[in-house]
């Protein structure tokens, strides 16, 4: 082991992070049709409490529940713009992704593994 393989790690793994947040604010934007405030304490608190019953080890309590703090702040910032949704099959960084980016340069694109659940979404009002 070695430094720079430690940090080889530490890329990978931040790369990681930052997917599943995209991932996580992308299903924030899916919730956001559903509910009838941006805003909701009892939900906010339920998941403060369950992620930091997590905390062991390394992370304290304290760090966790700012941190999703922080997270929930962001998902309610992303919320509020109540961009138009645009779903593409693929991954964020597809070509799919590119061309729904260059025909609806202001929409929130959301990846879908399947045509068919682009579809569904299309049909369910999402």
């Amino acid at each position: 082991m070695t430094l720079d393989s430690i940090r080889n790690d530490i890329d990978r793994i931040d790369s990681r992070i930052l997917a599943l947040l995209d991932e996580r604010f992308g299903k924030a934007l899916l919730a956001r049709r559903y509910k009838t405030e941006t805003l909701d304490t009892g939900r906010e608190k339920e998941v403060l409490e369950r992620v930091g019953k997590r905390a062991k080890g390394i992370m304290t309590e304290a760090f966790i529940t700012k941190l999703y703090t922080d997270i929930m702040g962001e998902s309610r910032t992303i919320q509020d713009r109540m961009q138009k949704l645009l779903g593409f099959q693929g991954m964020h960084g597809a070509y799919s992704e590119a061309a729904a980016k260059a025909w609806k340069p202001e929409a929130a694109c959301l990846p879908f593994m399947e045509f068919g659940q682009v579809f569904d979404a299309v049909m369910s009002g999402v």
